[in-house]
């Protein structure tokens, strides 16, 4: 097992896309990266996580709404900022842009998430199909998801 050291991180990425950019190369398939920031619970209200945020989800569904084809009614209710199946070559990117988005709201993200009880979770789904992506999450990104008292949730389907 190789481990690398949280300040490398960077630098792997600026080598990762000095290579991608090198004219005439193969360039080697980036993992598939879904990120999501999801609040959830059966008290939750959608609707009212908007108005209280000032934010629109991606995604937002209540407990028992049907969902198409025959995949089964949706179990709790959700509220979700997402990145959706995008080509990346590291697990923070879409957090952090996630969380961008989020930033400016923090305090009132945060008020909302004091007066409901509900659960906030990081959901990150890797599929992979060459390359695996760099597994490691800045500094920064933990300490927003931390402000919001938030959970990290890992899936990776690994295809190869």
């Amino acid at each position: 097992v190789v481990r690398r050291r949280a300040r490398d991180f960077d630098l792997d990425l600026v080598q990762g896309e000095r290579l991608r950019s090198v004219g005439g190369e193969q360039q080697v398939g980036m993992a598939l990266i879904t990120s999501g920031f999801v609040i959830s619970g059966n008290a939750l209200d959608p609707d009212a996580c908007s108005r209280a945020t000032g934010l629109e989800p991606t995604a937002s569904g209540r407990a028992g709404d049907l969902r198409p084809g025959r995949r089964p009614a949706v179990p709790e209710s959700y509220w979700e900022i997402e990145r959706r199946r995008e080509e990346r070559d590291n697990i923070d990117d879409g957090f952090a842009e996630i969380l961008e988005i989020l930033w400016p709201k923090r305090e009132q993200v945060l008020a909302f998430l004091q007066s409901t009880p509900c659960d906030v979770t990081c959901v990150c789904n890797v599929t992979i199909t060459d390359e695996r992506p760099v597994y490691v999450l800045r500094q920064t990104t933990l300490e927003r998801m931390a402000y919001f008292g938030a959970e990290f949730s890992l899936d990776i389907f690994d295809h190869r």
